[in-house]
């Protein structure tokens, strides 16, 4: 039913759910007198008495139809000093559903009666917000970079604290305060009390669901133990924390450390992220008694993201298995005489990909030196030192700006035929019968026009409905030899600068965030809430061991992370999936993710319709070009 001007009738909305003290319910709708799903417009509601959790809110609407959905806030004062001095909404959680409601001028009062079920609770539709103004600061204490079996934490001369079984190690205690002359500058309280959320993951694979506590009273962390300890703040610069290590002892009193991570510890704008903090103890000697290893993570607010009006990191589910095609028509390194054509990670690639059958494209995003994300796969690239020899050099691609990349002579390791852009793939394959031929793709000294597009480029130069499966190239330590990490850019700075590129650009393209990088994938889930994100495993079987990251080390441990952070899927290696397809059920079915797989494996037609029929909804192969059988393998599997 149409707005008809003129004709307005009153609303009263009445809602029951229960929120956190500080904490206040707000709507927000598709009329500006709800709001216009606008975060700086959210309409709140009034409790309707002290002791109950019901809230009311009463507006005039003219005649119409609109939608409309709840959210949690918390109202924020900020530092005085502050450019933008006020009160600002921090936005904990929203309706991942719109309700929709009928205006009718009928006269009398229109009334609607919600219920409101908070995030986390099993009938819930809610999602937690993302981060609007307040920072978010992560502690997660863990087990040992490359020994499982050794603790984060160490008391000096105290053997027994390592191993695997010695059940609950030590408990901690983390109390955040305010570092600097706080009664000058600030006039606000930490936004909400600290959270410790803890998972545990068993010998056999099991995990169980995260435990939250709400305090700053002493947490028992043991071996098999993730604890992550959050706390919000107004200016991550100014937190510190004190923490607090006890170990119990059977034969004597109990060992007491104590230790301070400062504002100048925390990695806001760097890219290693591991401190250790010494602990002390509290004798007049302050003695150093051990130590703590803590992996820190600082979110800030992502401030351009878009309105409330549409959200789909909890909800998005195509209503079939997708063909994906690995960097557009499959990666250079899988180039066989029929796909010389294709460059990957390139337009051209994309383009026939779609022709091809696929309905999307995954491909590898990075940073420029000059900020500019490009899509391509590899950290680094060689360029040629001359014309007149074959002499390469190894340059990064962040320490290169763009005009630099399209300047320099790439060595490619093969030659691609020149397309025609009016010729199918399956034509353009069987007209030529020519090999890979290696050399340069273009004279000596000149770059191929195709290479290093900007993610700006590839969305608007890819056909519109190819979905994007966009993976954000941020370096692991355990991969890295050349030593990127070191060097390379803040995770905030490299987040927002690509998250700029995709709100401008994507429309209604479909879109779809991944990571092998947990830390990458944690700020993408909490600086927006419109795009879903998977955590990409490299993983090759359920208890396969290859990084330093505990989230990383199995599957049972990546799952058990997706599931803790609220990710909508993960994105596993296919080998041992289809060895035993029973566990793409448990991943689906049981756990009720999105699950991607990739590999070698996934180029043979048959293992594509088995992992299809148990339940997986993306199959990312480099054989999109050689027929269109892997697209009706897909089909037919629905």
């Amino acid at each position: 039913m149409a707005e008809e001007e003129g004709k307005v009738a009153q609303c009263c909305f009445e809602v029951t759910g229960h929120c956190v003290e500080g904490d206040a319910v707000c709507l927000t709708g598709s009329h500006p007198q709800l709001g216009a799903w606008k975060i700086d417009s959210l309409k709140p509601l009034q409790k309707a008495h002290e002791d109950t959790n019901t809230w009311t809110l009463t507006c005039e609407l003219p005649v119409g139809q609109y939608f409309y959905r709840y959210v949690i806030v918390r109202q924020l004062a900020t530092c005085r000093r502050s450019s933008s001095p006020g009160s600002h909404t921090a936005l904990h959680q929203w309706e991942s559903v719109k309700r929709s409601l009928v205006v009718t001028n009928s006269g009398d009062q229109v009334c609607v009666y919600d219920t409101y079920e908070p995030a986390g609770s099993s009938s819930s539709s809610s999602d937690r917000g993302f981060l609007t103004v307040e920072s978010e600061i992560q502690l997660r204490i863990s087990r040992e970079k490359h020994d499982p079996l050794t603790p984060p934490v160490h008391f000096h001369n105290q053997p027994c604290l390592t191993g695997a079984a010695v059940g609950d190690i030590c408990d901690v205690c983390i109390e955040p305060y305010w570092f600097g002359p706080r009664s000058e500058d600030c006039d606000f309280d930490a936004p909400c009390p600290p959270v410790y959320t803890k998972t545990l993951v068993s010998a056999t694979g099991s995990c169980s669901e995260p435990t939250v506590h709400q305090s700053s009273d002493w947490v028992t962390y043991s071996i098999d133990n993730t604890l992550v300890f959050t706390q919000s703040t107004c200016d991550a610069t100014r937190q510190a924390f004190k923490v607090h290590v006890r170990y119990p002892q059977a034969d004597g009193p109990a060992i007491v450390g104590h230790g301070c991570l400062l504002p100048g510890q925390l990695p806001i704008r760097e890219a290693a992220n591991t401190v250790t903090v010494p602990l002390m103890n509290g004798s007049a000697m302050m003695q150093c008694v051990g130590h703590i290893t803590v992996n820190c993570l600082v979110i800030t607010p992502y401030t351009r993201s878009p309105d409330l009006s549409e959200t789909h990191a909890l909800t998005w589910t195509p209503e079939r298995s997708l063909c994906v095609g690995h960097r557009g028509m499959g990666g250079s390194d899988k180039l066989t005489r029929d796909t010389a054509s294709y460059i990957e990670n390139t337009v051209p690639s994309f383009t026939y990909a779609k022709r091809a059958g696929a309905d999307m494209v995954e491909f590898d995003v990075l940073l420029t030196s000059d900020l500019v994300p490009i899509v391509y796969h590899d950290y680094t690239f060689k360029a040629r030192v001359s014309s007149q020899t074959r002499d390469t050099l190894e340059l990064s691609i962040h320490n290169c700006s763009l005009a630099n990349l399209r300047s320099l002579d790439i060595d490619l390791a093969y030659q691609p035929r020149p397309v025609d852009p009016k010729v199918s793939p399956t034509q353009a394959s069987s007209s030529s019968s020519a090999h890979l031929d290696l050399g340069s793709s273009v004279p000596a000294g000149a770059p191929h026009p195709s290479l290093f597009p900007t993610l700006e480029e590839v969305f608007s130069g890819s056909p519109t409905g190819l979905g994007f499966n966009i993976e954000l190239k941020f370096p692991l330590a355990c991969f890295d030899p050349l030593d990127v990490v070191a060097s390379y850019f803040d995770r905030n700075v490299f987040v927002d600068t690509i998250l700029d590129v995709v709100f401008h650009c994507a429309g209604q393209r479909e879109v779809l965030f991944s990571s092998f990088c947990p830390d990458v994938c944690t700020m993408l889930r909490r600086k927006q809430g419109l795009y879903p994100v998977v955590f990409l495993s490299e993983i090759n079987s359920p208890d396969c061991v290859i990084t330093d990251d505990t989230r990383c080390s199995s599957l049972y441990e990546s799952l058990a992370y997706v599931h803790s952070e609220q990710l909508r899927g993960i994105a596993s290696q296919s080998d041992f999936l289809v060895d035993d397809p029973r566990k793409i059920a448990d991943i689906v079915e049981t756990r009720g993710l999105l699950l991607f797989t990739y590999g070698n494996v996934n180029n043979r037609l048959e293992n594509v319709s088995l992992q299809s029929d148990h339940g997986a909804l993306g199959v990312i192969s480099d054989a999109i070009d050689r027929n269109r059988c892997l697209r009706k393998a897909v089909s037919t599997s629905q």
